[in-house]
């Protein structure tokens, strides 16, 4: 069967564009926003009655702060792999569009609020009503004690709360936030993935043997009185990661814990990138489950980090970026 490849650009619900230079988006859990670069052509044809055509410049019609809705896909089979709005017109040829997902209304959206004590929840809540966006189910309960934004913008206080707690925050394609810890967020659907099939390169995943892997962890536990209590374990001369827990009191606790997280990390298994067709569709915080015809032994279940589409006159891919192994 043969695949031809689709695309509907859809801006501002009027302008519909089936023909498209190149696009390239990039999702992540951990990033605050997922972005988007389109390549149109400089001129198009607009319908203006049933038999007659009218040649249009681009750059007149798209505005930024436009809305933008990118479907890709084959044979007349069109997935939504974006939502957002133009955040950049760039004047080149072809046409180049910047495009940013919910985060880019939060940038002119001010806010003045301080919070003695309160929890991240509360603090989404205010935001969500403000700035018009829903909140995922799934946040945790966290405390946090005099947390002050003053007139700073509602996409600063997403990105402190990101920082200085280390949460896990972004937005789904539905105008849903999520915000927690890493790797503790409910694991999306699974997508099947098998080596030589629907995988078209797996060079850049590397197979790692559990004794082999040299972490060292630096935990961070957060008191609802503002307190905090560090500890660090692991290998001396390994890679750092700095975790997040909350209302842990005592430091033999946490490094428990910390050695509970060190076991997630340290597995034989694959880390790295795939390279595969568009279909079958997988997005950040779903997993994948690989197959390896030729090394059966090295299947598994991975959590998708990230995902960056590039799809063109030369084809469309996705790569996946996996974190952890899954169970």
């Amino acid at each position: 069967m043969a695949f031809w490849l689709n695309s509907e650009i859809i801006i501002n619900d009027k302008i519909r564009m089936r023909s498209v230079n190149n696009v390239k988006i990039k999702h992540s859990v951990f990033t605050l926003g997922d972005t988007a670069i389109v390549k149109l052509p400089l001129t198009a044809y607009e319908r203006i009655s049933n038999d007659k055509l009218q040649q249009v410049t681009l750059s007149e019609k798209i505005k930024a702060g436009q809305s933008i809705v990118i479907k890709l896909g084959y044979n007349g089979e069109l997935v939504q792999e974006f939502v957002g709005f133009v955040n950049r017109v760039n004047l080149k040829a072809p046409l180049e569009l910047e495009c940013e997902d919910w985060i880019y209304p939060l940038k002119s959206i001010n806010v003045t609020k301080s919070w003695g004590k309160a929890s991240i929840n509360e603090i989404l809540k205010y935001l969500a009503e403000l700035c018009k966006f829903t909140l995922s189910k799934d946040i945790p309960e966290i405390s946090v004690i005099n947390f002050v934004a003053h007139n700073k913008t509602a996409l600063w206080v997403l990105q402190e709360l990101k920082d200085k707690y280390g949460l896990t925050i972004y937005f789904n394609q539905d105008n849903t936030l999520y915000a927690g810890l890493a790797y503790t967020k409910n694991v999306g659907k699974t997508v099947k993935l098998v080596n030589g099939r629907n995988v078209i390169k797996a060079d850049d995943l590397k197979w790692q043997n559990k004794e082999d892997v040299k972490l060292k962890i630096k935990a961070i536990s957060m008191d609802r009185d503002g307190s905090k209590i560090e500890a660090t374990i692991g290998d001396s001369s390994g890679e750092i990661r700095t975790l997040y827990f909350y209302d842990v009191h005592d430091k033999s606790q946490l490094e428990k814990l910390a050695r509970t997280e060190i076991d997630r990390y340290k597995y034989d298994g694959y880390r790295g990138t795939i390279n595969c067709f568009l279909k079958p569709y997988s997005e950040p915080g779903m997993a994948a489950e690989l197959t390896d015809p030729l090394f059966p032994v090295r299947g598994g279940r991975y959590f998708i980090e990230s995902t960056e589409v590039d799809f063109g006159m030369s084809g469309g891919r996705r790569k996946l970026t996996i974190g952890i192994k899954l169970n």
